[in-house]
């Protein structure tokens, strides 16, 4: 038992006149004095600030991870000890000095009277004369033992290690590991090493018989090795440095203080640095026995309790489920040998039914609430995340709690919550959370419950958004649950468990957070009620006044005409702006559409001239990209009004992306003598942007320029970093003018309407949609920008943007993209092409065949894999797969390509060639297991560069 430090007479002096030297500095403070009370002044071992006087203390500061980290002149400093440090700091009224340096070379200086206080030493005997111990301990420690897999010569008998040679790390669990082999009088060799990994390695090696590390270790050890004995928990100190007894004082004084204020910290950070501990790769032999005997891990899981579990539209488990058990096997060595499969359920009743059943070996969620898990007859793991919960309501919260509360049937945990908070409230059983949202709306009850990770999501739904939401003090855990019995299973999903870092769960939850809620017409209707009552009751007030009209214009023909003359105006005025909107649609659609009909005849009367042929196909074709801009235009400012947009953001470099832009404009700046200068004035050039909308906001800017600028004009691209108050995110201004035709003060205003023009296709002969400005004004307020723009008519026009990207560190690497850009040798290369459409088909024969490709064609998805598994393993280089085909689609027919028992089959490069060729389109090709996605209609380079990337 540790000795305690008992008061001597000269620590009782040391204190007396601690006490008035406080008094006389007291006294000393109220004289006037010409130095301001804030004023910082270092004298000896005390420093000033403001009123207080605070003691330097020099702290031994040595390297050692989780519990002194950062160890170095400003560096980022963490551990349990360096917070222990931090909490004690206010009661002690210290200021720390830190001393760097080995765990040896400080203890020395700390004997020495170098070095004021040294954290984590055990007790003993003989120490107790070399320094001052505390009165309390500032933890406990676990260290544990590991040896090689299979060694039997040294066991949990401390006997068997003698003889050994015991390994461990230079500093506290050295010293602990020698006290242990004094106290057991053990005849071993103590080894130290510099760190973990070299000392498990020279385990590895055989250089020592076992190993002594801290909790964690079992954690960095790999199967090769298993824990086997742990030493024990041991009380470990801040001591003191011998004849400082004041500091003994302050710290006995703030230990005693913190320990009434916080009485649970030393254990919560033991938790948050030391989590993982006891964990050992190796496996006990009844989760041996249980792994053995099973291949399969069958998972029951809510199939309406989103971001946590769920089914997708094709009823497909999704969720944050399907991340967090591959991730478990895959931490235990099992990711190869367990297959996890799920089942959804509509209740837990239900899931906990089938798997007392044996249908299934687990369920998700359980909640951990000893109550509610009785109720089901469940054992649960530990848990795997917290969440808060919420009280939703309507009208004032005085008056909801004291009502009636919303409980979904057969919910204990909520049932469990509701009770814990509103004792006195009555409660009423509904089938779904949503009845329980609409008996809040509607008065059925006075709140309910939710979950603090689906209130948000949940509440969007326009029908609930006059709902109130108040945070409770109720803290729920969700885990996973087993059938009474299952011990085994229940401690291989605890070790699971542990090994998961403290924020996964927290980092993927947020990709499935979207998927809880689909904006619906429904919604429309319940956000903009209002809105529509209005409408309703304005068609309604109109068809009553136009009935009146009618029967007053029998009786008075010079009032009947001039009523219908008004409404007529009225009509007219109200659907004027559906009427341009059409018949610019129709305009600009006619013209390029007339332009390629007219030059494809002209082409077939004059295929024998080359010149025509080729001036005519360069216009089909120019008039054939301006039809797909126009339609890929109207179906972006679809998609943005819809709310379905979204930033999907990767870091570039800024002078790359203006290099790239400069690039698709030179062949046009050339055939109108224009003059492009761009200047690129940053400090972070690599940032996190959306690439494809900051290139569609440049490309829409400077087309407009190049059509609008005469030949001979001037056009200027400046990209410049100004000043932002928002850390981690710079602030860019992107600058596009130009000397062009410029706009009139009177269109200024309108210039970001759809369909919107100064001057129409028909006088200015200019091509254009009038949808270009507003795609960009919708892109920046997407990014939560601005734009500004000036013009004056004959003088040109200058747009000023104003965005905040993210910064992200400078990319040193080479361009690899120049490799990807240049095209290799296609000759002989054996492509598979899965198309249904003849005439495309036709179309991408003709072009591979014409770079010297052997093409197959399958007609759809099931004659592919056909195709594919027929041929030789080493036959096709690559498949080139359409989406919407017959019989079996692309995403069936890839699925179907990737599983093949040939493994060189099942890995060809697949390329998705489709019409569908928005984002998320892409992503459902690569989430098929596709390698890259090309849309139509198809960008010849492109596409040959896309090839190119993937045939060896």
């Amino acid at each position: 038992m540790k000795k305690k430090c008992r008061w001597t007479w000269a620590g009782r002096l040391g204190w007396i006149f601690g006490f008035c030297g406080a008094i006389w500095l007291w006294a000393a403070w109220l004289l006037p004095t010409a130095v301001s009370p804030a004023t910082v002044a270092v004298s000896g071992s005390r420093v000033t600030e403001g009123n207080y006087q605070q003691k330097i203390v020099r702290v031994a500061y040595y390297q050692e991870p989780d519990w002194q980290e950062g160890a170095g002149e400003g560096n980022v400093k963490r551990g349990y000890c360096y917070e222990y440090y931090q909490r004690l700091a206010p009661y002690a009224n210290w200021r720390y000095e830190y001393v760097y340096g080995s765990f040896p070379e400080l203890y020395k200086m700390f004997l020495q009277g170098e070095i004021d206080v040294f954290a984590g030493l055990s007790w003993t005997e003989e120490r107790t004369g070399q320094f001052l111990y505390p009165e309390l301990p500032m933890g406990q420690a676990q260290y544990i033992f590991l040896k090689r897999s299979g060694d039997s010569s040294i066991t949990e008998d401390p006997a068997s290690f003698n003889g050994k040679r015991l390994g461990t790390v230079a500093g506290i669990v050295e010293s602990s590991l020698r006290e242990f082999v004094k106290q057991q009088h053990l005849r071993t060799e103590v080894l130290a090493y510099g760190n973990t990994g070299a000392a498990i390695a020279a385990l590895q090696e055989g250089t020592v018989d076992a190993v002594l590390g801290e909790p964690s270790i079992g954690v960095i050890a790999n199967t090769g090795l298993e824990s086997f004995v742990s030493v024990g928990t041991k009380d470990f100190y801040l001591c003191v440095t011998a004849g400082r007894e004041d500091l003994l004082q302050d710290l006995n004084y703030a230990q005693e203080s913190l320990h009434q204020v916080m009485p649970a910290l030393t254990k919560q950070l033991g938790d948050k640095y030391f989590r993982r501990s006891n964990v050992s790769a190796t496996l006990t032999a009844g989760e041996k026995k249980w792994v053995a005997e099973h291949d399969m891990l069958r998972v029951g899981i809510l199939s309406n309790y989103m971001p946590f579990s769920g089914t997708d539209e094709h009823g497909m488990a999704t969720g944050i489920v399907k991340e967090i058990l591959p991730e478990m096997m895959k931490l235990l060595g099992l990711g190869e040998k367990i297959q996890v499969t799920y089942r959804s359920y509509s209740s837990i009743s239900n899931m906990a039914e089938d798997l007392h059943k044996g249908e299934l070996d687990v369920i998700f969620p359980v909640f951990s609430d000893m109550w509610v898990a009785e109720q089901y007859g469940l054992a649960g793991t530990a848990d795997v995340v917290s969440m808060g919960s919420d009280f939703v309501y309507a009208g004032e919260y005085a008056k909801a709690k004291e009502r009636k509360i919303a409980v979904v049937r057969g919910n204990y945990m909520q049932l469990a919550a509701s009770r814990s908070i509103y004792p006195e409230a009555e409660i009423l059983f509904y089938d779904t959370i949503e009845g329980c949202l609409d008996a809040v709306k509607y008065g059925g009850a006075g709140g309910t419950l939710l979950n603090g990770m689906r209130t948000y999501p949940l509440l969007r739904q326009g029908r609930y958004k006059m709902l109130n939401v108040s945070p409770t003090s109720e803290i729920a855990m969700l885990g996973f649950g087993v059938a009474g019995g299952s011990a085994e299973l229940l401690n291989l999903l605890n070790r699971g468990v542990s090994l998961l870092p403290d924020d996964y769960v927290m980092v993927n939850i947020r990709t499935y957070e979207q998927d809880m809620y689909e904006y619906t017409l429904a919604d429309f209707f319940a956000e903009y009620q209002f809105l529509v009552i209005f409408i309703l009751s304005l068609i309604a007030v109109l068809a009553v006044a136009v009935a009146v009209m009618y029967v007053r214009a029998a009786r008075t023909e010079k009032k009947t005409h001039y009523v219908l003359q008004r409404a007529l105006e009225q009509a007219e005025e109200g659907s004027r702006a559906k009427t341009n909107f059409l018949f610019n649609m129709s305009h600009d659609i006619r013209t390029p559409m007339n332009a390629i009909l007219g030059f494809t005849e002209l082409l077939k009367k004059n295929k024998d001239k080359p010149e025509l042929v080729n001036d005519y196909v360069a216009k089909i074709q120019s008039s054939g990209d301006f039809l797909l801009s126009l339609i890929n235009n109207v179906l972006e400012m679809a998609r943005i009004e819809s709310g379905q947009e979204t930033l999907s953001e990767e870091v570039i470099n800024v002078h790359e992306l203006v290099k790239n832009v400069r690039a698709v404009f030179e062949a046009s700046l050339r055939a109108k003598n224009l003059i492009l200068q761009t200047k690129v004035l940053v400090e972070h050039p690599d940032a996190y942007v959306d690439t494809t909308k900051v290139r569609q906001i440049f490309l829409n800017l400077l087309s407009n320029a190049v059509k609008y600028t005469p030949s001979g004009g001037k056009i200027w691209l400046e990209i410049r970093e100004q000043h932002s108050d928002w850390q981690g995110y710079g602030r860019f201004q992107i600058e596009v003018r130009d000397t062009g035709i410029g706009m009139s003060e009177e269109f200024l205003p309108h210039i970001f309407d759809e369909f919107s023009r100064a001057r129409n296709t028909t006088e200015s002969k200019i091509i254009g949609t009038g949808l270009g400005m507003p795609i960009v004004k919708k892109l920046v307020d997407l990014m939560g920008g601005s734009i500004q723009v000036e013009s004056q008519a004959g003088r040109g026009t200058t747009f000023r943007i104003v965005v905040y990207f993210r910064l992200a560190e400078q990319q040193n690497s080479e361009q690899e993209e120049n490799a990807a850009g240049q095209l290799a040798d296609l000759r002989d290369r054996h492509i598979l092409l899965a198309e249904d459409n003849d005439l495309n088909a036709e179309i991408a024969i003709a072009i591979l065949t014409e770079m010297g490709c052997q093409v197959d064609r399958a007609c759809d998805g099931l004659e592919c894999v056909d195709m594919l598994a027929k041929a030789a393993s080493d036959y096709y280089d690559l498949v080139l797969m359409d989406v919407q085909m017959p019989n079996m689609n692309g995403l069936q027919a890839t699925g179907a390509i990737r599983s093949m028992t040939d493994e060189a089959k099942a890995k060809i490069p697949i390329v998705a060639m489709t019409a569908n060729a928005f984002e998320e389109d892409r992503k459902k090709c690569l989430e098929a297991g596709m390698n890259d996605h090309l849309g139509k209609p198809i960008d010849v380079a492109i596409m040959l560069q896309v090839i190119a990337r993937y045939v060896k």
